[in-house]
């Protein structure tokens, strides 16, 4: 049984979890969970794993590597082998039973048709292995741990893990439907009931604040120097006293900083297996637009704007309209309750002809003066067979000095930044015709 939930961690509250594995977008971080046995615990590591490596739960007597070993595909092949007769031996013993009982009767045939399932499985198995050229050989050993604590838990990278973050949109042009997955591959071993904590990022980079250096105001004779050089020009003191200051900022950052993050429970993991794991689904309502660039492409896409109920994390993106696929993208992080946009791809059903009508500049009579008029032609058609709602986006020049005026034509209004919008409805079959410009007049510099 697999649950997700969202959780919320704080970084100062780091507990050893019992099989758990912990995966951020460049890493993953399993944990293992025993009771000593007369006061020693054994556990199958990587070879690559190294002593420091390996975080420990508890206080130990004794810590050392032994029993360096091989696993190949002749050891996995005989393994397979030796369950595949094991099975075939209960199959036949099941066969022979002689039962009366109904239920007992029906309980025996469902084992019957499990175990030849399962031998069909071991068979495919064993013809993959043998038809694999490059076979997987990994080196693995004991860590062997003396402890007088009852049960202890060690945490150590797996290196050798893939990680990737997968979404799977759809759209029926009604509402979203958002499937949030990670893929895990490379496992050296099968992982059974593990917890797994996703936490959506990059445990390398982007965790500490830029190193604060000062800037000093020279005398114009000095040359001016930028920040990091001026800083070598400083006394011993003064440089000792800024790294102090950015490790106590450091820490109290790392104390005070909370993130979300997704947990599943109870999942099994495969060696030598692509592993899906569901994070999250969400079907949410969506308004459907087809958004005209007329600044740049002057085609039709299909947009969808929409307010997610959980966080959308960053990763690699699959858009399907009606389970068709469309395209797929790299899509950055979306927060829960903040209005999103995705795009859908091109609407070839809305034909957009654009046509420059021209540009004309003029001069005023004292000849101070220049203005310039843009002016361009759209006809906007809805070839399909329902309504269409279109979102028209164009751009005028944005000025930056009272001397120089823009002037939007065609009955249109621009924003601060000269976005410019028409917002309407297309019945099936309908055109519409209109025309978009602007003037600029600005002073000629003589």
């Amino acid at each position: 049984m697999k649950k997700t939930v969202v959780g919320v961690c704080c970084l100062a509250s780091f507990l050893f979890g019992t099989n758990t594995l912990d995966i951020y977008l460049d890493r993953a971080m399993i944990s293992k969970s025993v009771a000593p046995k007369d006061k020693t615990a054994t556990f199958t590591v990587p070879f690559e794993v190294n002593r420091a490596d390996i975080d420990i739960s508890s206080e130990i007597l004794e810590f050392k590597f032994d029993n360096f070993r091989k696993i190949g595909t002749d050891g996995i092949k005989e393994g397979l082998k030796s369950r595949l007769e094991a099975l075939r031996d209960s199959y036949e013993l099941a066969k022979k039973a002689e039962l009366s009982d109904l239920k007992e009767i029906e309980s025996v045939t469902k084992l019957l048709e499990n175990n030849l399932n399962e031998q069909r499985d071991i068979i495919s198995k064993i013809e993959l292995l043998d038809f694999t050229a490059d076979d997987r050989v990994y080196f693995v050993k004991d860590l062997s741990l003396r402890t007088n604590a009852p049960n202890i838990t060690i945490r150590y990278p797996l290196s050798f893990v893939s990680i990737y973050p997968k979404n799977i949109i759809t759209t029926d042009l009604k509402t979203l439907k958002i499937k949030q997955n990670i893929i895990i591959s490379g496992l050296r071993e099968d992982i059974e009931k593990v917890d797994i904590n996703f936490y959506p990022y990059n445990t390398g980079y982007g965790n500490l604040p830029g190193k604060f250096t000062p800037i000093y105001l020279r005398k114009e004779e000095q040359r001016a120097l930028d920040a990091p050089v001026t800083m070598a020009y400083e006394s011993a003191p003064m440089a000792k006293s800024v790294d102090n200051a950015v490790v106590e900022k450091a820490v109290v950052e790392k104390t005070i900083h909370s993130f979300n993050f997704w947990n599943v429970t109870g999942y099994d993991l495969k060696k030598d297996e692509e592993n899906h794991i569901s994070l999250n689904e969400q079907v949410v309502d969506a308004n459907i637009t087809n958004y005209i660039d007329g600044y740049a492409t002057a085609k039709a896409y299909v947009m969808a704007t929409f307010t997610p109920e959980f966080d959308v994390q960053e990763a690699n993106s699959y858009f399907y309209i009606d389970d068709n696929f469309i395209t797929d993208s790299y899509q950055g992080k979306l927060l829960k309750s903040s209005e999103a946009k995705f795009f859908f791809g091109l609407n070839n059903f809305i034909e957009v002809k654009k046509e420059n009508v021209g540009t004309k500049s003029d001069d005023n009579f004292l000849g101070t003066k220049e203005t310039t008029k843009t002016l361009k032609s759209y006809t906007i058609t809805n070839n399909s067979d329902t309504s269409q709602h279109i979102t028209f986006v164009e751009r005028v020049p944005v000025s930056t000095h009272a001397d120089i005026v823009v002037t939007v034509l065609g009955g249109f209004q621009a924003g601060h930044d000269g976005k410019v919008e028409k917002i309407f409805s297309l019945n099936p079959k309908e055109s519409i015709n209109f025309e978009f410009g602007y003037t600029v007049v600005k002073p000629i510099i003589k």
